[in-house]
Parts: C-alpha cells; sequence; structure tokens
C-alpha cells in the first residue's frame, strides 16, 4: 500500500463500493435504564401492606376508643342519660355526680350517678345489646355495677339479706335489700347503711338501681322513690 493510500489523519478509510460508513447514532438504541419488573412489584406490595396496615392501626384505635366511656360532672349530663334510663322522682338531697356512656357497635350502657355525700348514693345502669353475641353481658353489666358501688359506697360488712318484690311500671320486680355497716370513706367508725337493688326495663334495655342510704332516710321513702320509676 502506499502512502497515498493511507487515510488522512482522523478520517475514516473510505468503505468500499462508495457506501457510506455507518455513523454511531444508526446503532439500534441501548434499552432504557430503569426499575425492573420485578422492583416495581415490591414496591406495590410495600404500598398495599403499608395502607393495609394503616387501616389495621385505625381500626384498632377506633375500637378502643369506642370502649373508653364518656363521663361528665355537668349536673345538666347527668341528668339527661338519667332520663334516657327512666324517669324516678328522686329523694330529697341526692345531687348529679357523674354521668358514664359506653356505646360502640355491639352495646350500648350508660350510667349515672347521684349523692348525698355521707348519707345516700343512687347508681343506675342500662345496657342495651346492638348485635347478637354469645357474651353473657348481663354479667358484664353487674361486675361494671359492683366495681363502681365498691368505689362510691365500699364493702359492707356483717350484713343481712333479704329479697322483695316493688311494683314498677306495673310489674312486680325482685329486689334484694341489706343492712350491715360501712367504713366511712374518711377513716371514721363505721355506720349502719341500707342497700336496695333491682332491676327492671329501663327505656332502652335492662336496667340495674342501686340505692345506698343511712338512717338519715326511711326505708319507705327509698320504696316510694322506686315506685316513682316510669
Amino acid at each position: 500500500m502506499s502512502q497515498s493510500d493511507w487515510p488522512e489523519e482522523g478520517r475514516r478509510p473510505e468503505p468500499p463500493s462508495g457506501r457510506r460508513p455507518a455513523d454511531d447514532w444508526d446503532q439500534p438504541p441501548a434499552p432504557p435504564s430503569g426499575m425492573s419488573g420485578g422492583m416495581k412489584a415490591c414496591i406495590v406490595i410495600i404500598c398495599v401492606v403499608g395502607v393495609c396496615c394503616l387501616l389495621c392501626c385505625g381500626i384498632v384505635g377506633w375500637f378502643g376508643y369506642s370502649m373508653v366511656p364518656k363521663m361528665s360532672e355537668n349536673p345538666a349530663d347527668v341528668d339527661a342519660t338519667r332520663d334516657s334510663i327512666a324517669k324516678i322522682d328522686l329523694l330529697p338531697g341526692l345531687k348529679p355526680k357523674v354521668s358514664m356512656k359506653f356505646d360502640n357497635f355491639f352495646m350500648s350502657m350508660p350510667m349515672v350517678v347521684y349523692e348525698n355525700p355521707g348519707h345516700a348514693t343512687l347508681m343506675m345502669m342500662q345496657m342495651r345489646v346492638k348485635m347478637k353475641t354469645t357474651g353473657d353481658f348481663n354479667q358484664v353489666m353487674r361486675q361494671q355495677f359492683e366495681q363502681r358501688r365498691t368505689v362510691e359506697v365500699g364493702r359492707m360488712e356483717k350484713s343481712k339479706t333479704e329479697t322483695r318484690n316493688i311494683k314498677i311500671k306495673g310489674k312486680e320486680c325482685p329486689f334484694v335489700f341489706t343492712t350491715g355497716e360501712v367504713q366511712s370513706k374518711t377513716g371514721g367508725k363505721k355506720t349502719i347503711h341500707h342497700d336496695i337493688e333491682g332491676t327492671f326495663e329501663g327505656k332502652d334495655g335492662q336496667a340495674v338501681i342501686f340505692v345506698d342510704f343511712d338512717d338519715t332516710y326511711k326505708e319507705a321513702d327509698v320504696i316510694k322513690m322506686l315506685e316513682s320509676i316510669q
């Protein structure tokens, strides 16, 4: 090959038969860079799981919130809650203390407490089941009631008990009458107290009422109050 056959510096050799050499941009384009299908699927799964977790946390949070009782010491709220259970002519001196409401997707349970400090306490509770269940909600209601009674009144000692009927809304309802000693909350001497407790049909479910009183009140007046329930 003569010197003239060599391409000048920086020039491509001429292709045979006068064909133009292929340019770099004539080459098929490289596949675009990016995420693989597997990576995209993984991200989708992570997003779905994250949304499910958020929904589950929200449901659990709502369920927990619905199980917490709504409480109020506003006298108007206490009276309104009492009237949602039953109408009753209260004994003189009994004043609104607190109302509590459980209201969730399977039950509604309002409760009220009235008090004449040191002399009498009245508690009334009602329960309405919203869905069928195998659970014994009457037992649940009684447990809640007993716990609250222990807090409000205290435990009775050396007690004597008998059962009598009281007519409420034209129906004879069994009530338990108990007399015994109760320790003062201030740590003073024990005093004689009388308890009357029974169940009746409230405005929107089974209701329980409990009255604890000392000798400031007469038993006949308490029975008259119970008979006034409407």
